[in-house]
């Protein structure tokens, strides 16, 4: 477990900072929870680790010993509870040891580390305003120290910025904002992480929104490349072959040349589209297979819009400021009705999906016909993108 590591790391680098302090009679009632915690630790007793953490942390409060160790304690026990999934504990101690931080000071690097796990708990509990705060307060540490962060923890405060933007459908500034994260990614080393197939795949819904469609092309083929190597990411690797296909329709010639260029000569030209769905299981591959274009003549025709009318902006998020992208995917019956509709991706989630289905709903098409014979179209793929004026 990745994050894990963050508690071990922690753990001997408060045996490292206790010695001293320990010499100078430490008060047992901290001294002794701590041991607790170590021997818990090495037995791989978490729930015991936990507990003896935090009585080490409060009884220090209580003690009012050195405010570093205090710090320390503090994020330590935050550290451990944050990979228990125990968020709600964690982020009022990383709250504690920032501030704490702040007021020594302590390195750059440990004040943006505190400062963004007290955002990655806010946000483990839904709270996007309040990691948006810590978030931030992370980011100007960056900004102004970056030579003092590790190429890791920056790409960790930048992957964090994109994914509270997209959270707050604001999604023309993450146009910048996905770049500078998937180039610091690669920069760290960490494209057979997780974190580089998320940050692509939001790379190129903010191209979608760009319509740019050779570089929304390009960061979804990365996406879907990464994602394709994990087994537990099959549906995220779905909704990027889908992205593919509808822009991949909507290209023209040079446009579909200049893409396949660029994966050319990319690091991840191996895996094309065919081989990533090669590596899906079968009901995932079937569903984002497309078929080969009819060749249309007086019996073959392929389905046609009649009547296409746009959702409607939700007001709320007209009113909020809040812009969006959704790709939806749908069948066109043997008498041109849609059905089958079905949600691919939204971002922000929550707030568009309901209007684009509605409107997909009341669309008619003129059906597919096959050798003169009505029949049905699966998997026809559509997006919509919401975008208000930009400020003048």
């Amino acid at each position: 477990m990745k994050l894990l590591a963050f508690a071990v790391s922690s753990t001997l680098w408060l045996a490292l900072a206790l010695a001293p302090a320990a010499a100078d009679d430490l008060p047992d009632s901290v001294a002794e929870p701590y041991v607790a915690y170590q021997a818990a630790m090495e037995t791989g007793d978490w729930p015991a680790a936990l507990a003896a953490a935090s009585t080490a942390w409060r009884e220090a409060e209580t003690a009012r010993i050195d405010r570093a160790l205090i710090g320390v304690l503090a994020a330590n026990y935050g550290d451990l509870a944050f990979n228990m999934g125990r968020s709600a504990d964690a982020r009022p101690a990383f709250l504690r040891a920032a501030a704490i931080a702040d007021a020594i000071p302590e390195p750059p690097a440990e004040r943006a580390w505190r400062r963004w796990m007290a955002g990655a708990a806010a946000l483990a509990q839904g709270d996007g305003r309040a990691a948006r705060t810590d978030n931030d307060l992370a980011m100007q540490l960056l900004e102004r120290n970056p030579a003092a962060i590790d190429d890791h923890l920056a790409s960790d405060i930048l992957f964090m910025a994109v994914r509270l933007q997209r959270e707050a459908g604001q999604i023309r500034r993450m146009r910048d904002s996905t770049r500078r994260a998937v180039e610091m990614i690669e920069r760290a080393g960490r494209q057979n992480e997780p974190i580089f197939a998320s940050a692509s795949y939001m790379a190129g819904v903010a191209s979608v929104f760009a319509r740019d469609n050779v570089q929304a092309g390009y960061d979804f083929h990365v996406a879907a490349n990464r994602f394709a190597q994990s087994e537990m990411a099959h549906a995220d690797a779905l909704t990027c072959l889908f992205w593919i296909r509808m822009l991949r329709e909507r290209m023209s010639t040079g446009e579909r040349a200049a893409l396949a260029a660029r994966i050319a000569a990319s690091p991840y030209a191996a895996a094309d589209y065919e081989s990533i769905q090669l590596t899906l299981p079968d009901e995932v591959r079937e569903a984002a297979e497309q078929r080969e274009p009819l060749v249309e003549d007086e019996n073959n025709r392929e389905a046609r819009p009649v009547q296409r009318r746009s959702p409607e902006y939700p007001q709320r998020a007209a009113m909020a400021g809040i812009e969006g992208v959704v790709l939806a995917v749908f069948d066109v019956t043997e008498t041109g009705r849609t059905d089958n509709i079905r949600i691919a991706a939204a971002a922000p989630a929550g707030l568009f999906e309901e209007v684009c289905e509605r409107a997909i709903a009341r669309w008619r098409y003129e059906p597919r016909i096959e050798n003169g014979v009505p029949v049905r179209r699966e998997g026809v793929v559509t997006y919509f993108d919401f975008q208000l004026d930009p400020p003048r």
